[in-house]
């Protein structure tokens, strides 16, 4: 069996013995032969399948058989994906103290552990960068693939999908400080020895770590741990939110460890190399493991896991978010994946993705999106969740996330939690997975390249360097509520993707959350963003940080990159603000009269941990201070600009100084940059060349304009909605998904 990555129509693709295999696979539990027939029957052929090596389970490889046989009898060309738990069992972890997350004290903190197939209450988290449990569990890893080799499913077996960490995603149960029993981590020997690997390799010399950290006795051997107190600007947002400092100005909660929400890197570098080190030592993880896979299949499979997650999530304490193109980049993982975020799935709302889809396409991986989707057929507490009362919203929804996949061209699983399986066993829900599989099937078929015009641009590096809930804003709360209502279609980077050849050229540019730039990278964006008649937009505080300049952390390395002068006000400020109502192309159709700047969407369905709290200050506030731009918005507590625009010499600049950004301003930027808006509607939509899907937030009439004259075709309804036709208007119902393909018949 050869499976891998190649290039397919302009995108990347799974290539299994020479034939694409487009998505979509499906995860699941169950062993039920009638229903595993009949997702064969609706053209799945791609299976992840749970399991644990015999490390973790003496019998794990016994249950991996039962399981695969049920498959392979029922659906005979199936190919398998090996979804292995890589944990360590009980006796070793009682064992094997040092290789426990520790804190202060010596003191380890029991957690349930849970995971698809296994549950236990541990006396502490085995460190995921365990020096010791990457050795045994790799050769736990090497024997599992010997022993699935002589299984009768070895032949089918196509790739190892590399599961640790809670719910086999990578991340810690605990934080590595625990604010209110004033302890944090991570003192374990095994962190320790990660830390000083890592400190090396950025700084060559011990005599260069200390110049960093201002600190005679750091050393690689034994690398200091930061305390509560340094790492006081990871919380900050909520305890300054609670004493409201604009009424009170010697109110200014914590320490001089922090500058507002920014870690003060210019006194406390060791912070923020820390949390490097607790997310790299998580990617070292997987690279290693990856590594046995590659070496013992001699390259012939795939390797993913779930990595790179920047919503639903803590930026800081899991773990998860801080070195995605460290794994990218490895050369031995082929994918990573994550599930969508966990608010406002209902009829109505959108399954907002977690990562940089793009930057996984210009290096040749994919990413494969989790497609979790409660059905009716779920628990009542699965459906309260998801809004999924009745099969027609359970059809609804999938019509939804598949046009997603559809369009941004992501590879996809359905996963069926139920542990006997049963979320998509009802035949409307099967006919309509049959569907989609022969769309994927004729849409890999041709050019799968999509000329979007709008690139969100994000840095992982600054999410050590500011609070996590500056990053829950500006990262979760902007993408999970607002980018797929502009009615135009987007794509997802890092800045570091500016400077690749193959990076394409957008009208518009939004950079979310890059406060941290060196000067090569500021390079990098003027010669890729600063041309041609771009315009860029600046969320709150870029390139506030300049890690190659003394200070670090200035107002000034902001305006040669935005071009604006700027300025900020130190207390922490609400961020609401209107617009002027001055006339300007730039926003126009936009109600001057509505208060912008936070979070402002009903949450209808979700976890409750999850839901977000009230809008946090801008602490600091930045404003432009520059008497050439136009100032197109004012902060309402103090009259500050809030949102300015100057047009500069082949570019315009748009400054906008909060963390939260409404879709009716980002559709009309688009229009103002020259990008093609599909709907003026608010509705969840996805738009390639070929096709375009939209999911109507209420009941009422829409309009759909086509970039072009097109003969739009409903995928579901098999239904012509015209010929040379620019657009349409379509009545629809609440959570109802029209997908059209705009060249016909189909």
């Amino acid at each position: 069996m050869k499976a891998e990555i190649v290039t397919h129509q302009g995108y990347p693709a799974l290539n299994v013995n020479g034939a694409i295999l487009p998505p979509m696979a499906i995860t699941t539990m169950s062993q039920d032969k009638d229903y595993l027939r009949s997702l064969g029957e609706a053209g799945i052929r791609i299976f992840f399948v749970i399991c644990d090596t015999q490390w973790l389970k003496p019998e794990g490889v016994e249950l991996l058989r039962k399981a695969t046989e049920a498959l392979i009898e029922v659906v005979p060309d199936a190919y398998i994906v090996l979804r292995v738990g890589l944990h360590p069992p009980m006796s070793w972890i009682e064992a094997n103290p040092d290789e426990l997350l520790t804190y202060n004290g010596g003191r380890h903190i029991p957690v349930h552990l849970r995971s698809e197939s296994y549950c236990a209450l541990l006396p502490g988290m085995y460190s995921l960068c365990s020096a010791k449990w990457r050795e045994e569990g790799g050769r736990a890893l090497e024997s599992f693939i010997d022993e699935v080799n002589a299984l009768p499913c070895g032949q089918r077996v196509i790739g190892y999908f590399l599961a640790a960490g809670n719910t086999s995603e990578w991340y810690y149960p605990q934080n590595s400080v625990v604010r209110e029993e004033k302890i944090f981590g991570d003192h374990s020997q095994a962190f320790r020895l990660e830390f000083g690997k890592i400190l090396r390799e950025t700084y060559g010399t011990e005599e260069a770590l200390r110049k960093a950290w201002h600190d005679n006795t750091a050393s690689f051997n034994k690398p200091s741990i930061p305390g509560i107190e340094e790492r006081n600007y990871t919380w900050i947002d909520g305890d300054v939110s609670s004493i409201s400092p604009e009424l009170d100005p010697s109110a200014k909660p914590g320490n001089d460890t922090h500058v507002g929400s920014f870690l003060d890197a210019d006194r406390h570098q060791a912070v923020a190399d820390f949390y490097a080190a607790w997310h790299e030592g998580i990617a070292n993880s997987i690279v290693h493991f990856a590594k046995v896979v590659k070496r013992k299949t001699a390259d012939q499979l795939i390797t993913g896991a779930f990595y790179g997650s920047y919503g639903c999530t803590n930026f800081l304490e899991l773990g998860t978010a801080g070195s995605v193109l460290k794994i990218l980049d490895s050369g031995v993982i082929d994918f990573l994946a994550a599930p969508g975020n966990y608010e406002n799935r209902q009829p109505g709302g959108y399954t907002a993705q977690r990562v940089m889809q793009d930057s996984f396409r210009l290096r040749g991986r994919i990413f494969i999106t989790e497609e979790d989707t409660r059905t009716h057929l779920a628990s009542l507490s699965h459906r309260e969740n998801a809004g999924t009362y009745t099969l027609q919203d359970s059809l609804d929804v999938m019509k939804r996330d598949f046009g997603r996949d559809l369009c941004e061209d992501l590879h996809a699983w359905w996963f069926d939690m139920a542990p006997a399986g049963g979320w998509y066993n009802h035949p409307d829900i099967l006919k309509l997975i049959q569907r989609q599989q022969e769309l994927a099937k004729k849409a890999y078929a041709g050019d799968r390249r999509k000329q979007n015009q709008i690139a969100l641009i994000y840095d992982q590096d600054s999410t050590r360097y500011v609070s996590q809930r500056t990053s829950f804003d500006l990262c979760h709360l902007f993408r999970s509520h607002e980018v797929q209502r502009i009615g135009a279609p987007v794509d997802y980077y890092f800045h570091d993707d500016l400077a690749f050849d193959n990076m394409p050229d957008y009208r518009l540019y939004v950079f979310v959350n890059v406060f941290v730039l060196n000067e090569a990278e500021r390079k990098a964006i003027t010669a890729k963003v600063k041309r041609n008649g771009q315009v860029a937009l600046w969320m709150y505080a870029p390139g506030f940080l300049c890690l190659d300049r003394t200070p670090k952390l200035s107002v000034d390395h902001m305006q040669d990159l935005i071009g604006m002068r700027m300025a900020k006000t130190d207390n922490a400020w609400s961020p609401r603000l209107r617009l002027t109502g001055l006339p300007h192309p730039a926003i126009a159709g936009v109600d001057t009269d509505r208060v912008y700047g936070y979070f402002d969407r009903p949450i209808l369905c979700s976890w409750d941990r999850l839901a977000p709290k009230p809008a946090t200050r801008l602490y600091p506030m930045f404003y432009p201070d520059d008497p050439n731009a136009t100032v197109l918005g004012r902060f309402l507590s103090n009259d500050n600009p809030a949102m300015a625009l100057r047009e500069m010499e082949g570019w315009t600049s748009v400054y906008w100084g909060a963390k939260v950004i409404q879709a009716g301003i980002l559709r009309a930027l688009a229009r103002y940059a020259g990008c093609h808006v599909y709907a003026e509607s608010d509705d969840c939509l996805y738009a390639n060349r070929r096709f375009v899907s939209i999911h109507a937030k209420d009941t009422g009439r829409r309009r759909i304009c086509f970039p072009r004259s097109c003969h739009p075709y409903e995928v579901y309804q098999r239904k012509s909605y015209g010929a040379d036709v620019a657009q349409i208007e379509v009545q629809m119902r609440i959570g109802e998904t029209l997908t059209f393909h705009l060249d016909g018949e189909i």
